[in-house]
């Protein structure tokens, strides 16, 4: 089973504004892995989190926008 979460967004605050996406890590690969694919040719990149056991798992990575902001997202997953 695996969660799939489309990236394409824009910069808070910031119109027009393209990011890209590395780095994807999960906090414990014992319940979870996790890649970046993309993008597609509609422009949409995809954060996948496979579910290796039942827990909970906080999933991060960078993002870079074409403005010139950096940053890191964490995210939670809870798998039953």
């Amino acid at each position: 089973m695996s969660t799939n979460v489309n990236l394409t967004v824009a910069l808070p605050g910031k119109n027009n504004t393209t990011a890209t996406y590395s780095n994807p890590v999960s906090s414990n690969l014992s319940i979870s892995t996790v890649t970046i694919t993309g993008p597609n040719p509609s422009g949409h990149v995809f954060l996948n989190v496979y579910k290796v056991s039942a827990g909970t798992v906080d999933v991060s990575f960078d993002y870079t926008g074409s403005n010139g902001a950096t940053g890191k997202m964490t995210w939670t997953f809870t798998f039953q």
